[in-house]
């Protein structure tokens, strides 16, 4: 699945985490999140996205790699919760910013849109066998990811409710649907966790995705 993915336009799966692609800043590959279609298949961090050369090359010199498997992967249905390591000296050789091991857990709104919680620890090169290591970000606060289909979801269901407003020659406002939408969606989105900075980004891409006519905010990066 690392290797052999070719770039392509994200799909969107709603019942979990596989098939889906999650990116921050609305950009794919930069340390986006990709999982396979089964969990067989695994998942990957990419840094394909010519934004990541603002980031520091490996401690060896070498460039990040394009593309970083994830280890010991698990994935908890009922909670939502991914687990997984990106082992950066037993994949690479060399550490990145002095850091040998990152772990991650990460917690997922129901309809898969976003991650609302969970953290990044890392050890660094001198305690990489501790038990215990060091909170690098927090999801919701310094990490903030969100669904890379999102727009192409928001605008299909928007797309729809129009046809069926022509249908049943219904001239109900569109605003009174973005309205009802977005309040919908920022209590759905709070009451399973979301910080503020999260459910902004979400509802920036509804807000974007209301415009039949407009373009996707979000850098698929092909």
């Amino acid at each position: 699945f690392l290797q052999q993915q070719q770039r392509s336009e994200p799909q969107y799966n709603k019942t979990g985490i596989w098939g889906n692609v999650f990116c921050q800043a609305m950009k794919i590959g930069l340390a986006s999140y990709h999982f396979g279609a089964t969990e067989e298949d695994g998942a990957y961090i990419s840094y394909e996205n010519p934004a990541t050369g603002m980031w520091p090359p490996l401690d060896n010199g070498q460039a990040i790699p394009s593309r970083v498997p994830f280890r010991h992967i698990s994935f908890d249905a009922e909670s939502r919760t991914f687990r997984g390591h990106i082992c950066w000296m037993d994949d690479f050789g060399t550490s990145w910013s002095g850091m040998a091991r990152w772990e991650y857990e990460m917690i997922f709104d129901s309809q898969y849109t976003c991650i609302t919680g969970g953290q990044v620890m890392s050890f660094h090169v001198h305690n990489a066998n501790d038990d215990e290591g060091q909170e690098l970000s927090r999801y919701g606060e310094a990490l903030t990811y969100c669904n890379a289909k999102l727009y192409d979801v928001f605008q299909n269901e928007a797309a729809t409710r129009r046809r069926e407003q022509n249908h049943h020659n219904d001239m109900e406002d569109e605003s009174d649907f973005y309205r009802e939408t977005s309040t919908q969606l920022r209590r759905n989105l709070q009451s399973e966790g979301a910080s503020v900075r999260t459910i902004a980004l979400v509802h920036r891409i509804l807000t974007a995705a209301q415009d039949p006519q407009g373009d996707n905010p979000i850098d698929y990066n092909l």
